[in-house]
């Protein structure tokens, strides 16, 4: 029954044997710190756990298959760093996500299929750089998810 993780700044991975869920079902999670010198994260790795808010560092790239999967209490990611994937199942059945929030993206992460996200807050959104709003209302890969994007500059207005 683990409430917080806090990792040591010198960590670069979190290693986990194949099909392990390293922090699966940690109900009790409050807070989740990922060091900025991590590198690399395990798929599953928060799946059905707690935890309401969470930032992933600037070094992480990409977002492994299932790293929320049914984590039915967060309800912010706040994405640091330049993702350049979102594998499967990434976001999906993530009941409570009101906001995801990528800060420092130069080009829109490739969606792999429609099971990144399965979105079932009302008032859920994705913010991303003002800069790449436009092309991702056009975007093949964002299209099906228009109707949640914002602009990073409105999650400032009062």
């Amino acid at each position: 029954n683990l409430e917080n993780i806090i990792f040591n700044n010198n960590l670069t991975s979190i290693i986990a044997e194949q099909n392990t869920q390293p922090f699966a079902n940690c109900l009790k999670l409050k807070t989740i710190c990922l060091p900025k010198t991590i590198e690399a994260v395990p798929t599953y790795l928060l799946r059905a756990s707690g935890g309401k808010r969470l930032f992933i560092p600037d070094t992480i790239t990409t977002l492994g298959v299932s790293m929320f999967y049914q984590n039915n209490m967060i309800e912010e990611i706040h994405i640091l760093g330049d993702i350049t994937t979102c594998e499967d199942y990434v976001f999906y059945a993530t009941r409570c996500l009101r906001k995801i929030v990528f800060y420092n993206l130069t080009a829109l992460p490739i969606l792999p299929s429609a099971n990144v996200l399965n979105i079932n807050s009302i008032d859920f959104k994705i913010f991303i750089p003002d800069a790449l709003y436009e092309e991702a209302l056009i975007s093949e890969y964002w299209l099906a998810k228009a109707d949640y994007i914002c602009k990073l500059s409105e999650l400032y207005k009062n």
